[in-house]
């Protein structure tokens, strides 16, 4: 399960759990709306349960992106889930 981030629309930076229910390779990754690999949220190894990530909307570099629309992803070893986030300025 991933859920929506909060708040959406956000400034400077915002939250999303996601949740999984067997031992699993996560990775968590944001996207910009030309589908531009922004940043790695999450890349690793978890047991079954919930996480709280946080973005800071910041790229690899810690550059501060621009207000759009970004898209997170969730990517498990049979699962893939996308959603929307929109920072404003």
């Amino acid at each position: 399960h991933l859920s929506s981030n909060y708040p959406n629309p956000f400034n400077p930076s915002t939250k999303f759990t996601f949740s999984i229910n067997k031992s699993d390779f996560v990775v968590v990754k944001v996207f910009d709306i030309l589908g531009r690999d922004i940043q790695t949220l999450v890349s690793g190894y978890f047991e079954p349960g919930s996480e709280i990530i946080s973005w800071y909307g910041r790229d690899y570099s810690g550059k501060r992106m621009g207000a759009g629309m970004y898209f997170y992803q969730l990517k498990t070893d049979k699962t893939i889930i996308c959603k929307k986030m929109v920072m404003l300025k």
